[in-house]
């Protein structure tokens, strides 16, 4: 073989390889966005007071007392509306880089809310 050849199969197999990882990388960098219903109870809430304030509510699933969600709110004057041990309909979202939909442990974001 010439070097001709030698660089023209070596440039080749280099491009393979880059675009079989380059793929992979991106593959498995993609975000899935989920958004579920439930009705909950909420058992605290709670802001926290860094760089900026934010809010958040502890919620046990009714239907499924096991699963405790923790739903941030991006608005203040909804969290004072809402009441520790009360009952609410919730509609929350959050992103995974998994197909998984399981909410537990997750960081949700509040989109509406009514109460039961």
């Amino acid at each position: 073989m010439n070097v001709r050849k030698k660089k023209l199969l070596f440039i080749t197999v280099l491009s393979i390889i880059i675009f079989l990882i380059t793929t992979n990388v991106f593959k498995n960098n993609k975000t899935i966005y989920h958004t579920s219903t439930m009705n909950i109870k909420v058992i605290d809430k709670y802001m926290t007071e860094e760089d900026i304030t934010q809010y958040f509510l502890k919620g046990k699933n009714i239907n499924d007392p096991f699963q405790q969600i923790i739903i941030e709110v991006k608005d203040e004057n909804i969290w004072n509306l809402i009441d520790i041990n009360n009952y609410y309909f919730v509609n929350v979202s959050w992103e995974t880089n998994t197909p998984d939909s399981n909410i537990q442990n997750k960081s949700t974001i509040l989109i509406q809310i009514d109460q039961l």
